[in-house]
């Protein structure tokens, strides 16, 4: 059965590159999604509308959230499970076809915006990218992400500008993704807040209070770093 989750004003539901297989829908209150245009790097809000569904695309894909699901107001929302979504909306065509014509304007905004970059030249150097992305979860304590974003580094870029850096980080990763776990453990990099545990990471099955609030995007490099990374896939058929 889904259940009824009630968040606080300012909190956060999930945030971005979070790996999460709830579904919600919003019941009550005012919930926004924020995330980063993959052309100009600006931040984009988005309003939840109530009734709407929002997290479905990266729990039914089983992918990282693309954007923070940030509360303004005291709200309520139902969660599903996956399964319990796929059975809901089994029983009813209409919001099937609703999803489907949404997700087919999505797709077809972002190859206009991919097409955009292409033609306009726009690049981010892929090791630069690569590189502060690693940076980025290191300083989450989000070990797992980490070790995997410094081993493509070193794959991709073995006499990289920051080579030995990487293989620091590396090894430090691995050693604190054992002993402590993710979200836990003293800094890698300097400036790093440390905690013996870290909420912000992973609060999805729990209804988050207003100190777990933190408003931040992953950076543009993210976006570029990604779409690089397909475009090469695409071009490198295996």
């Amino acid at each position: 059965m889904p259940k009824a989750m009630n968040y606080n004003a300012n909190s956060v539901v999930y945030f971005t590159g979070d790996v999460g297989e709830k579904i919600y829908i919003l019941q009550q209150g005012k919930v926004a999604l924020k995330s980063v245009d993959i052309e100009t790097g600006e931040e984009v809000t988005d309003l939840i509308a109530t009734g709407e569904f929002f997290g479905v695309k990266s729990a039914l894909g089983h992918y990282p959230r693309e954007e923070d699901a940030i509360v303004l107001t005291d709200s309520q929302c139902l969660m599903f499970t996956v399964p319990e979504f796929e059975v809901m909306i089994s029983k009813n065509t209409r919001i099937i076809m609703k999803m489907l014509k949404v997700f087919s304007n999505q797709l077809r905004r972002i190859h206009g915006k991919v097409r955009n970059l292409i033609a306009t030249g726009k690049r981010e150097v892929p090791e630069d990218g690569l590189f502060k992305i690693a940076e980025y979860y290191l300083k989450k304590q989000a070990y797992p992400e980490a070790i995997y974003t410094l081993q493509k580094y070193l794959q991709h870029f073995p006499r990289g500008a920051y080579r030995s850096k990487a293989q620091d980080y590396l090894k430090k990763a691995e050693e604190y993704a054992q002993e402590y776990g993710k979200g836990k453990g003293p800094a890698i990099i300097a400036g790093t807040k440390t905690s013996q545990s870290n909420p912000n990471l992973s609060f999805e099955d729990k209804p988050p209070s207003p100190r777990r609030s933190r408003n931040f995007t992953m950076p543009k490099v993210f976006w570029v770093s990604r779409i690089i990374r397909k475009l090469q896939k695409s071009s490198h058929p295996s």
